[in-house]
């Protein structure tokens, strides 16, 4: 009987500044934090019509925004690449027909990629 099945994940819950990333990516998804980065753009473009003080402070509150969105963005696409190349893996290891080549092929060069590519026969082949 697998963790899984036994009620547990197993999981190691994320700490410190992991767990800081996922709590900022949750809020930057909701609905509300969208509404409010179009009112952002729309007070950018008025706030370029009123003065140029308005519009120097929505340049840089439209700079944090976008720092803001960037690096949880960028720890989501990381946690989710590696949970998926974990996936795969584990489907590798449990078909038997399956070449162990490709496992943890992801931190391999692009080359070696390149050539592990090339030797999969064509559907049909």
């Amino acid at each position: 009987m697998s963790k899984h099945e036994k009620g547990g994940s197993g999981a190691e819950r994320p700490r410190g500044l992991e767990r800081l990333a996922g709590v900022v990516d949750t809020a930057m998804g909701e609905p509300r934090t969208m509404a409010a980065m179009a009112v952002v753009g729309v007070a950018s473009f008025v706030g370029s019509l009123i003065s140029e003080g308005a519009q120097v402070l929505l340049i840089n509150v439209i700079t944090i925004l976008t720092y803001l969105l960037l690096f949880p963005l960028q720890h989501t696409q990381n946690r989710d690449s590696i949970a998926l190349h974990a996936k795969i893996d584990e489907l590798l290891r449990a078909d038997r027909q399956a070449r162990d080549t490709f496992i943890g092929i992801e931190e391999r060069a692009i080359a070696a990629i390149e050539r592990a590519k090339a030797s999969v026969p064509e559907k049909g082949s």
